[in-house]
């Protein structure tokens, strides 16, 4: 039955059941599932949902009523509009996008999650966790959301985003303090390499700047605002008034919120917490280390790509971790991520920058076979894997910031001088970022 008016149903389960069939690992008892935030969007991905999935359809519909039908124009085929128009043409659509996506994911999945199985939010995926863990109705989560939309919509200045550092919190706290701008706060903790930042569009690029000088991996987020950060206050207050007669329902999954540090009950007004964390720091981190150290292993990604479970690798050990987006990362026959290989990949082929290998510019087809083979070592994937044609991120799985830094080894591996004009979005796939290499070496005269 499709996720909607009615209270969930809890489907009682084995300790272990496959997540999704078609030979997937299996979830024991003591598993997360991650609703992500910003970026969690591809073209034409709720089209998909919806002819894949009776239940997602039915859930995608509900949201699109919900909105007086304006989701309809991404449901059809033709819904292609990308991350980047989204947020440039209807920042607020985008967020429903984004929120639809993941529950439309959830409809079509759930029924296979053990007993036990805790849910939780990142930035936005927490709407959408709470909508899942049974809070609220899809109708209502989706009016929460809203609300949120309008409030934003309703902000008087509208300039600021977000920037992903490759960095620790406490070092881009220190950062923060050397930049000296009032819009800026530390707005997610995502792992112990990496850390988010929100601002005014001036203060985020003297941070790129001050990062640039100390060789700190940046990328800008496809956000349309400064979210978690103090130009948030007037829409938490908006937002809160907006949602003050929406109710609340018993919850049926367990929902850990990040704000709070502990799992929520329905003694909590979960609208509040929903609205409070806007103006806080989004510490995933803190999150998945506690919830690991209380026994969970199994972490389930419910949203467009990877990059929530790709966090939670690079935070804590000895976890399976997968994504029910049907284009996620390369996996093995049995549907598994390929391991990252214990040792680390060697550096003994990549020089110095500006010290180029070679005195003439190498053949395209040499070009793109380094850029493979770094690419493979840096992701852990086998070489036949990362195919040139391939999309980084919606089937390698490569967020923003660990393609940044894939370009700057790629510029290191030939000698290429500062890239810090290069943007990720330019460069979907691998045939694109050898192109650029061969360009910026024929122009050097090599």
């Amino acid at each position: 039955m499709p996720l909607a008016t009615e209270s969930p149903v809890i489907v009682r389960v084995p300790d272990t059941a496959p997540v999704g069939g078609h030979g997937r690992p299996l979830l024991r008892r003591g598993a997360a599932v991650i609703f992500p935030g910003q970026g969690a969007y591809r073209p034409g991905v709720l089209h998909e949902l919806r002819t894949a999935s009776p239940d997602a359809g039915a859930a995608l519909e509900e949201i699109s009523a919900a909105i007086d039908g304006r989701l309809d124009a991404l449901l059809g085929r033709d819904g292609a509009a990308t991350l980047e128009q989204l947020a440039a043409e209807a920042p607020d659509l985008q967020q429903t996008a984004i929120f639809a996506a993941s529950v439309g994911l959830w409809a079509s999945h759930h029924r296979v999650l053990p007993e036990g199985t805790v849910l939780l939010g990142h930035s936005l995926g927490e709407i959408a966790a709470a909508t899942c863990a049974g809070a609220f109705s899809i109708s209502d989560g989706t009016r929460i959301l809203q609300a949120r939309n309008e409030a934003l919509m309703g902000l008087a200045v509208r300039d600021g985003g977000m920037l992903a550092l490759g960095l620790d919190a406490d070092r881009v706290s220190a950062l923060i303090h050397l930049a000296d701008d009032p819009t800026l706060a530390v707005a997610c903790r995502n792992a112990p390499d990496q850390t988010v930042v929100s601002g005014s569009s001036d203060a985020l690029a003297h941070v790129q700047e001050i990062a640039g000088a100390l060789a700190v991996p940046t990328t800008l987020l496809p956000a349309p605002f400064p979210f978690h950060g103090p130009r948030m206050a007037p829409v938490a207050a908006r937002h809160r008034e907006g949602i003050r007669g929406i109710p609340q329902r018993p919850l049926s999954w367990n929902l850990y919120s990040t704000l709070r540090r502990r799992h929520l009950t329905d003694a909590d007004d979960i609208r509040e917490v929903l609205v409070d964390q806007e103006l806080v720091t989004v510490d995933l981190l803190d999150a998945v280390r506690s919830l690991h150290a209380h026994g969970v292993r199994d972490f389930v990604e419910c949203g467009v790509g990877d990059t929530m479970v790709g966090l939670v690798r690079r935070s804590v050990p000895a976890v399976t971790c997968q994504s029910w987006d049907e284009r996620r990362s390369p996996h093995d026959g049995a549907g598994r991520r390929q391991p990252t290989p214990v040792e680390p990949a060697s550096a003994e082929q990549a020089p110095e920058p500006g010290e180029p290998d070679e005195t003439v510019v190498p053949a395209a087809e040499e070009i793109l076979e380094a850029l493979r083979t770094l690419y493979a070592e840096a992701l852990g994937y086998p070489v036949e894997v990362v195919e040139e044609e391939a999309d980084l991120e919606a089937d390698l799985g490569v967020d923003s910031l660990k393609q940044t830094e894939l370009l700057v080894q790629a510029a290191a591996r030939f000698g290429l001088p500062n890239t810090n004009d290069l943007k990720v979005s330019d460069f979907p796939t691998l045939a694109h970022v050898a192109e650029e290499v061969q360009r910026r070496l024929d122009h050097d005269g090599r």
